[in-house]
């Protein structure tokens, strides 16, 4: 039976949530029913799990996780992310869409005030719109597109398991504005490649930058590799 939660005004309603009063709670995770959960002022995670789920964030930089089925992810005020490291198959993930979602845990999504992204294993492909975004790739092979705007495009340790060393291929579009390439958590030696010839990278620091854009590509030691095109400023 679907849950309806409320964290603002601490009322809850439907299956097991009948008749529970809530107070200080920050996080939710609702059902395999289509589940309606609300943020507070604060930074909420909502996981809807299965089902076709409503998630508000309301104020505060919150994170929600539609989970399987056709949910309506809605971010409200605030930095909020659509999390879809769940998802076992690759999402197509486009903030400028207005209508739904397509691919793995993202399918029939609806997403309205969402600032960031965050892919799963799949070869997930995110776009962000005229805004300032964070793309976090998650593993597989990604295609990251920031659009308009300073964007954020993030790559972890865990985006690159053990094994896949040569079998990873993402990509990296910066588009308009000042964007920015984060691979400090990777936690491997890399080489930048232009016109196929490696860059000096600046001693003493842990940023490369080219204001006109960076096109080539990032190769880590164990052969996986990051395409890039324009792209400002690397930090590593």
């Amino acid at each position: 039976t679907a849950v309806t939660v409320n964290l603002g005004t601490g009322s809850a309603s439907g299956g097991e949530a009948a008749g529970d009063v809530l107070s200080g709670i920050e996080n939710l995770l609702g059902g395999n029913a289509a589940d309606i959960l609300t943020g507070d002022a604060g930074a909420n995670r909502l996981s809807g799990a299965a089902g076709n789920d409503t998630l508000s964030g309301g104020a505060g930089d919150d994170i929600l996780a539609g989970g399987a089925g056709s949910d309506r992810l809605t971010g409200g005020d605030g930095a909020d992310t659509a999390d879809y490291s769940a998802s076992a198959a690759a999402v197509n993930v486009d903030l400028t869409r207005a209508t739904a979602q397509s691919g793995g845990d993202a399918a029939g999504d609806i997403l309205a005030g969402i600032e960031n992204l965050t892919g799963g294993v799949g070869n997930d492909l995110l776009t962000g719109d005229g805004g300032a975004n964070t793309l976090t790739g998650g593993g597989g092979s990604d295609t990251l597109n920031g659009g308009g705007g300073d964007d954020l495009l993030v790559f972890r340790a865990s985006d690159f398991p053990a094994g896949s060393g040569g079998t990873l291929a993402d990509f990296v579009y910066g588009g308009g504005g000042a964007d920015t390439l984060d691979i400090s958590a990777v936690g491997q030696n890399f080489q930048l490649l232009i016109n196929g010839v490696e860059q000096p990278l600046p001693a003493g620091s842990h940023e490369y930058v080219d204001t006109q854009g960076i096109q080539g590509d990032i190769r880590f030691g164990d052969n996986s590799v990051i395409h890039l095109d324009g792209v400002e400023k690397i930090i590593y």
